[in-house]
């Protein structure tokens, strides 16, 4: 029987080895959520085999229930992750911020390190049953393998992970790094959905018009129309079986530069831009910037004369955040929106990283 589990193990495994990197190469999902989708549905059986096997060879059970039982402990553990990792970033979603950011990734690898020895303890202390001592044995069987997994785990899961945003950045005030000093950042309340606007150095807060507009993914675009800068505000709202695009008018004219020369009305001034919006001179556009949807691509740049290429990330099992609605300022500076809240200012040439406020849908508009 044991040499037959361990064919199965390594059958297993060999599947799981095989198939994992063709699945992270597919377009359609990033290696860190083909990899997490594998541990759901294929790991977790692997596990509990590896660590059945080796609360048998510890503490001497039966080979077969030991297997079982852990595969079933490694299920609901993964469930009661998935339940609690939906549950913290909702609850966090107004606190976590690049200020903290390192800290709360951090916090949230040990919280769930002791989560899975609390929740797979009863599985170890089930398996041990008729054993002296059966409770603290069982405690010490939970935290053997559980640090035994995640010695193994988590290099894998760093290795398909992108935390760039913590490891390639200096975060600091913007307002001590910030160049155009003469820059305002339209935006939208995450709480009530007015319209604000600040200053780049993320001073001067002003509230712009009440709009109402609480839609999770509204942004505002500008549109030219009859020379004047049209800010308007634009989501979409489900209407039966289809979504319906809505706009709403902001301001009639933005007083400034916009960088924006679309006239209004044309489809692609009420979509995200996947370019940045860009303020330099065309003879001064070194760095050549763009963002994605996905979190895992971020915002990625490179120096045409220098070649320093910078990308900027944070994807991991915890937290994901994607960086869209860029828009270059005249010295290699960026103003974006970063995860569903934060609008920051990013300095290309430093990969200084600053907080100017929480809010989304950012515009950007220099005073003349």
């Amino acid at each position: 029987m044991k040499n037959r589990i361990t064919s199965y193990f390594c059958l297993i495994t060999l599947i799981f080895v095989l198939f994992l990197p063709t699945m992270a190469h597919a377009d359609c999902l990033t290696s860190l959520m083909w990899l997490t989708a594998g541990h759901l549905f294929i790991g977790n059986a692997i596990i509990g085999v590896f660590e059945g096997l080796i609360m048998a060879k510890t503490f001497k059970t039966k080979h077969t229930r030991s297997i079982l039982i852990m595969i079933l402990a490694n299920y609901i553990s993964m469930i009661a992750g998935i339940l609690g990792i939906g549950f913290f970033g909702v609850a966090t979603n107004n606190i976590i911020s690049i200020n903290n950011l390192a800290y709360f990734i951090c916090g949230f690898f040990i919280a769930s390190y002791i989560a899975t020895i609390i929740i797979e303890w009863p599985f170890c202390f089930w398996i041990m049953r008729g054993k002296e001592h059966r409770r603290k044995l069982s405690f010490k069987a939970s935290v053997l393998l559980q640090s035994i997994s995640y010695i193994v785990l988590v290099p894998i899961y760093l290795s398909v992970s992108g935390i760039t945003l913590i490891t390639k950045t200096k975060v600091d005030k913007p307002g001590s790094f910030v160049k155009t000093k003469d820059a305002w950042i339209y935006f939208i309340s995450s709480n009530d959905g007015s319209v604000y606007k600040i200053n780049a150095d993320g001073s001067n807060k002003q509230k712009v018009k009440e709009t109402g507009v609480t839609n999770q993914y509204a942004t505002l675009f500008v549109c030219n129309k009859d020379g004047k800068n049209i800010l308007n505000i634009h989501w979409s709202e489900r209407k039966g079986n289809y979504h319906k695009d809505m706009t709403e008018l902001v301001l009639e004219n933005i007083s400034g530069e916009t960088a924006v020369s679309e006239n209004c009305g044309t489809k692609n001034t009420i979509r995200r831009r996947w370019n940045a919006i860009d303020f330099r001179t065309q003879d001064n556009r070194d760095w050549h910037i763009g963002t994605s949807t996905w979190a895992i691509e971020g915002l990625r740049g490179k120096n045409k004369k220098s070649g320093k290429f910078i990308w900027l990330t944070l994807e991991t099992p915890f937290l994901m955040w994607s960086i869209t609605k860029a828009t270059i300022l005249p010295e290699d500076q960026v103003v974006c929106q970063v995860g569903e809240n934060q609008i920051v200012l990013i300095d290309l040439n430093t990969s200084h990283i600053g907080l100017i406020t929480f809010g989304k849908g950012p515009v950007v508009v220099i005073e003349k």
